[in-house]
Formats: structure tokens, C-alpha cells, sequence
């Protein structure tokens, strides 16, 4: 799928629930992407509509890319030999040991049915819906601890998509954007820092 490929784009921000809504047509059928991410921890959900899913034509994309020290574009993607990506597959999701240099962490995976989880190349992942309707929600989540570590089951972290939004109190919190100021948690070997976008 290229860029030109899509149609009818739009995407809006909700300043206060602090979700995305993206829309845009491909090969004719409409595709509705919520996304989200949790104010206090390194994680973010999508939830993708569309009849493109029950077919199999969409899939979600995953790159992992090495690290620069440029401000502006802190991603390298020509080095692949300099850094791991080391995948452990758990049911409804996956656990990702990424190793740059002396650094480490873990990215955990989740979605909400059936899926197939594929590396057609190094750092590359890429998660195809197998289910049998039109909706299909995943969660990513980033950690300072390492597979090893952590070695704790998925806990449906794909539910945050589901609960934004209800009326049921302090289940998600949520990003709350002051004018166009934009609080984004940055987390690097268990130091935090704050930037304002």
C-alpha cells in the first residue's frame, strides 16, 4: 500500500479524551482507526473498522529502527546489524526484546482476536486480523524491563481501547492537552523526561 493509494483522508484530535480518529478510504471500503495513549505509562492502543479487516487485506505494521543521536530524526534505519529485535510469541500477543547496544527493553503486544504474528525481515513485524468481523484493536506497550524480567502474562491490554470513553471513572486515564501544549513521556532506561510539543 503506497500513500497515493489512499482516499478521503482525514484525521482529528480530541484535545480533551486525547484520542486520534483517522479515516480514509482503500480500495473503495472505509477504514476508521482510533488511536490512543496512556498518560502514565509508555503504552498506546488502535482500533481499526473497516470490512478490509474480515478480509484480511489490512495488517498493522511494526518497525523498529536503530538509534541516532540527531534531535530532529532520532532513527537510523541502515544498520540493522547494530541492534536485535528478539520476538516470543504468547497467544493473543507477543513479547519483543529490543537490545541496542547497552540498552534494553521490552515491547509487549496485544490484540483483541484472532491474529498471526509474522517477521518477514529483521525489526519488521507485521500482525494480520484473522477474525471473523470488521473491528480489530491492539496494544503496544514499552518497558524498561526485559523479557526475562518481566515474564508475566498479557493482562488484554487491548481493553483500553474499549474503555475510553465509558462513564466508569478512573479505569484509563487520560491525555489531557492544554491549548496545543502536548505533555509526551519519554522513558529511557528507567529515567523520565518531559517535552513539550
Amino acid at each position: 500500500m503506497k500513500r497515493q493509494d489512499l482516499r478521503n483522508i482525514r484525521q482529528e484530535l480530541d484535545l480533551w479524551t486525547g484520542e486520534i480518529r483517522s479515516h480514509f478510504e482503500l480500495e473503495g471500503q472505509s477504514v476508521d482507526v482510533i488511536t490512543v495513549c496512556h498518560q502514565n505509562q509508555d503504552q498506546l492502543a488502535v482500533q481499526v473498522r473497516s470490512p478490509l479487516v474480515k478480509t484480511g487485506r489490512l495488517t498493522i505494521t511494526l518497525n523498529f529502527p536503530y538509534g541516532s543521536g540527531d534531535w530532529e530524526n532520532a532513527t537510523d534505519w541502515k544498520n540493522a546489524n547494530r541492534h536485535k529485535s528478539l520476538l516470543q510469541t504468547t497467544g493473543r500477543g507477543a513479547l519483543i526484546e529490543r537490545i541496542l547496544d547497552t540498552t534494553r527493553y521490552s515491547v509487549s503486544l496485544g490484540w483483541s482476536d484472532k491474529a498471526s504474528l509474522m517477521q518477514p525481515e529483521k525489526h519488521h513485524f507485521v500482525v494480520k486480523p484473522k477474525g471473523q468481523g470488521d473491528s480489530f484493536s491492539m496494544s503496544c506497550q514499552f518497558s524498561n524491563h526485559t523479557v526475562k524480567q518481566t515474564r508475566r502474562p498479557l493482562r488484554q491490554p487491548w481493553l483500553i481501547v474499549a474503555r475510553v470513553g465509558s462513564s466508569s471513572g478512573n479505569q484509563v486515564e487520560r491525555l489531557i492537552c492544554q491549548g496545543v501544549r502536548i505533555r509526551v513521556r519519554l522513558s529511557w532506561n528507567g529515567a523520565s523526561c518531559c517535552r513539550n510539543i
